[in-house]
This record gives C-alpha cells, sequence and structure tokens, in this order.
C-alpha cells in the first residue's frame, strides 16, 4: 500500500485540499521566517529576549541578562518549562519560531474542519485560505516572539471540543492556556460563562471550568508573578499592568474596579480614535459579520477589552503579533452568521461570499507594505551573500561564552547565552534620563555594532547632541578596540 493511500484513507477531496495547503503554508513559513533569522531579518528584542531566556532555562537559570530581569518576571508564560526538553534538543531562536508556525497552522486547518460542518468543504477550504491570507495574522507571524502567539492553534481547539460537547479535550487545551499566558485564563472563563447559559451540563462546562480559570488567574497574577518580579504576594501589579493601566489604577483591582463602578470612564478609554481605527483594522475584510455572532465574540471580549483599555500604543495596532489570538474567534463568529444567511437566503449567503472574497484580496494588497517591513527592514533586503557571511562571521567571533552588546538585528543570532545586552540602551533617552541611566556592566567583553542600525539612526536625528555624547562617552571610557571590520559593522573587543 502507497503512503499516499495510508495517509488519505477515508478523507474526501477538500480534505486533500486542506491538508496539503496546511502543509504548504507550514514548509512556506519555515522556509520564509529561516531566512529571515538568517538574513539578520529580525530588529527588535522579543526573539533575542525569549530565545535567551529560554537557554538560560535550559541550562537552569530563568535570569535574562537582555532586560536584567527573570524570564517570567512579567508574564506567566509557564509552557516554557515545558518546552525545556525540545529546547535542549534544538536550542535556537527559530525552535520558537516554527512552534509560532505549528500553532498558526493547526489553527488554519481546525477552522477547516469547523467551517466544513457548516457550509461544506469548498467554502471551508475557502475559509482557510482567508485565515492563511489575513493580513494581521501574517504580519504576527512575521513580527519576533511572544509565547501568546502559540495559542491559536488551543483556542481554535477548545472551541472544537466546546462545540464537541468533548469534555476532556476542552480540559486538556483550558490548562495549556492557562500555562502559555496570565491572560488565557479569563477566555475560558468566557467560556464557562458561556456555558452556563448554553451547554446541558452546565457542571463540567460551566462551573468546573470557571473555577479553575479564577483559580489560575488569581495564582498567576496575584502570587506567581509578584513572586518571580520580587513584588508583594497579592499585589496584582507586574511591569506591564502598572505601565499601560496606570490611568485605570495600574493594579487588577483598579482594572476591574473602573470596569464595575465607572463605566463611563471605562467608555471613554474604548472610544477613542486609536481603538476605532484598530477595531476597523481587524474587522474590515469581515465586512462586520462576526457582530451578529455575539456569542462567539464574547468569548475572546477579555483580551479584546484588555487592548482597547490599555496605554501601549502597540496594542492598538495590527503591526505587533497581539491579534493573532484574536483572529480565531473573528473567524469562527463569521462563520456563525454565514451559517444564518446559508439557511434562510442562498441568494444573499452567495453574495456575501462573492464581497467576501473581495475584501480579503483588497485587504491583503493594502497591507502589502506592512508586510515587507516587518519581513525585513528595507536597507536589509538588498543584502549580497557576501554581506550576509560577513555579518555572521562577525556573529561567529564572539566566543560563545562570552558576554557581549549588540545591535537590535544581532541580539537574536547571539541570545544562546547566559549574558546579552542591548546597544541601543546605551544611547537612547528611554533608558538613559534624569530618573534613570542604564549602565553596562563591566564583565562585558565584546560590541557588536552596526552603525546603520535604523533605531540608532532614528536616534540621530531626533537627539543629535544627546546621542552623540552618550556614543562617545562609551567608547573612550570602555576603551574599545576594533577586533574586525566589515562596512559600518565593527566587531569590538574591550581592552584591558
Amino acid at each position: 500500500m502507497k503512503i499516499k493511500d495510508v495517509l488519505f484513507k477515508n478523507l474526501d477531496l477538500t480534505d486533500r485540499v486542506a491538508i496539503w495547503l496546511c502543509l504548504l503554508a507550514f514548509s512556506f513559513w519555515v522556509y520564509l521566517l529561516n531566512y529571515k533569522f538568517f538574513h539578520f531579518g529580525y530588529y527588535d528584542w522579543d526573539l533575542a529576549f525569549f530565545a535567551q531566556g529560554m537557554w538560560n532555562l535550559s541550562h537552569g537559570s530563568g535570569y535574562v541578562s537582555l532586560f536584567d530581569v527573570q524570564l517570567l518576571a512579567n508574564h506567566a508564560n509557564l509552557i516554557a518549562f515545558f518546552v525545556i526538553p525540545l529546547y535542549k534538543i534544538f536550542p535556537h531562536p527559530l525552535t520558537l519560531v516554527f512552534l509560532k508556525v505549528a500553532s498558526y497552522v493547526t489553527a488554519a486547518f481546525v477552522l477547516y474542519l469547523l467551517t466544513k460542518e457548516k457550509l461544506g468543504g469548498t467554502i471551508a477550504v475557502l475559509f482557510l485560505l482567508f485565515y492563511l491570507f489575513y493580513a494581521p495574522n501574517i504580519i504576527g507571524m512575521l513580527y519576533e516572539f511572544d509565547f501568546e502567539s502559540l495559542a491559536p492553534a488551543f483556542l481554535m481547539l477548545i472551541f472544537y471540543f466546546y462545540v464537541k460537547d468533548r469534555w476532556l479535550g476542552f480540559m486538556i487545551c483550558a490548562g495549556i492556556l492557562f500555562l502559555i499566558k496570565e491572560n488565557l485564563p479569563l477566555i475560558v472563563l468566557a467560556f464557562s460563562i458561556h456555558g452556563l447559559f448554553t451547554k446541558k451540563d452546565k457542571i463540567r462546562f460551566g462551573v468546573i471550568p470557571g473555577i479553575l480559570s479564577l483559580a489560575s488567574f488569581f495564582l498567576l497574577v496575584f502570587v506567581f508573578i509578584p513572586r518571580m518580579s520580587g513584588g508583594a504576594i497579592g499585589d496584582g501589579h507586574s511591569y506591564y499592568i502598572g505601565h499601560n493601566y496606570q490611568g485605570l489604577g495600574g493594579s487588577v483591582g483598579g482594572v476591574l474596579s473602573s470596569i464595575i463602578f465607572h463605566p463611563i470612564k471605562i467608555w471613554q478609554y474604548i472610544l477613542t480614535s486609536q481603538n476605532i481605527n484598530f477595531l476597523v483594522a481587524i474587522f474590515a475584510p469581515f465586512l462586520t459579520l462576526p457582530l451578529f455572532t455575539p456569542g462567539i465574540l464574547f468569548l475572546i471580549s477579555p483580551i479584546l477589552l484588555q487592548h482597547l483599555l490599555s496605554s501601549g500604543v502597540q496594542e492598538h495596532s495590527i503591526r505587533f503579533a497581539y491579534v493573532l489570538t484574536i483572529a480565531p474567534f473573528l473567524f469562527l463568529a463569521t462563520i456563525g452568521t454565514l451559517k444564518v444567511f446559508y439557511e434562510k437566503s442562498r441568494k444573499v449567503y452567495n453574495s456575501i461570499l462573492i464581497l467576501l472574497v473581495f475584501f480579503n484580496i483588497v485587504y491583503f494588497f493594502l497591507n502589502v507594505s506592512e508586510m515587507k517591513q516587518r519581513f525585513m527592514l528595507i536597507q536589509d533586503r538588498d543584502q549580497t551573500q557576501e554581506m550576509v557571511f560577513d555579518r555572521w562571521e562577525l556573529v561567529q567571533m564572539v566566543p560563545p561564552d562570552a558576554s557581549v552588546v549588540a545591535s537590535f538585528s544581532f541580539l537574536a543570532p547571539l541570545s544562546q547565552r547566559k549574558n546579552l545586552y542591548a546597544f541601543h540602551k546605551i544611547y537612547d533617552p528611554s533608558y538613559q534620563n534624569d530618573q534613570y541611566s542604564y549602565v553596562l556592566p563591566s564583565k562585558v567583553q565584546y560590541a557588536l555594532i552596526d552603525f546603520n542600525d535604523p533605531w540608532l539612526l532614528y536616534d540621530l536625528k531626533v537627539y543629535p547632541v544627546f546621542t552623540k555624547n552618550r556614543l562617545s562617552n562609551f567608547f573612550i571610557q570602555n576603551k574599545w578596540i576594533v577586533k574586525r571590520r566589515y562596512g559600518k559593522i565593527i566587531l569590538f573587543e574591550r581592552g584591558k
């Protein structure tokens, strides 16, 4: 018997098409992100932060020198402990990236299965393609890494098991979501509330997950994160919450109190231009269809509220990875609405499908420039292979156990070490001001600097005198010696 006969036994044509599309998508993303990494296309510090954290965690310590914090001090990404065995086998930043790809593609296939039951195989394949080509998803995949980006597969699966009344699968997915990040128990809580009103078995789908999600959220936010960050147990005040929700009290209690007792204030926060633009951006290709299935949107309401109430500019934009968590429910709600039209009016249903195809194509091309920007910086797209080799030679000249400070594009490639630092902190006003002045540890032995780094060029343009002074002080006071140079990229070694 041929392998294809084993793989495709009892599968119809659309199942085979869906499987091949997912395999192609997985292969494409593995190739693309592998290319991005080896061409120094990661130019922020999120991937480097989590990669260094995982490297240290797999060596017995959760300390991340890049931010001088414990890996789990800001967010409760307990899933990291379960990734350690895999990371020990494949100790590389791309291990995390490929896990994100696997979650994304798995979510797409589960969406296909759910859509097929409601609207048939052909439309299910169409929605699988919609999901794979949904611009915020693509931008999220091209962005760095966050453990929350592992959630899409389990969000789709928990919904699948929920509608199928498969309690064990539902609870396993809930447990995994609890481990991924401290905000995800709130989604399980939303499922439990929904279950109390819609499920026959209210104990298993309502009461039990509700209790467990509340307990998990409390332990993660009020016990685990304060313990990891050195705060007071019961505080519920991580750096993220304190910084992004200052106007609502800067704590979990303050946010909840504002929601309950100051609803007008909450609406003022929600109805801002940046929030409206954000909502339009994520809902646009769905023709507002998700709004007609509020039951499914309710399931993602805690995360939507988290973003709409945050003061963090990045949480109101599709330029980062946050929509990866929201997108599954937008697609599920759209399918729910289409099912109603399918049953009531085929003519209207067919017209909506045509419009959906049109708007998804237009929406994709409207965001092509943003996708290109997230794939790789403009000045780095035209690198010759010789330039890439030169860069990697500089990276490899830094001993694996050496402490190093580096420009952004080199952080991820250098992340598999105990001590790594960002050159950005040396000159940027956010880290050099009256309240706080970052000091590079004296043990740092190497500096790998790209003087064409866009972050550096920006600060030289906006804060020319300040930035030049900081750079001069850095190079004079630390007695750096040029070890190797390629163009404007220089590897320094600290003099004795």
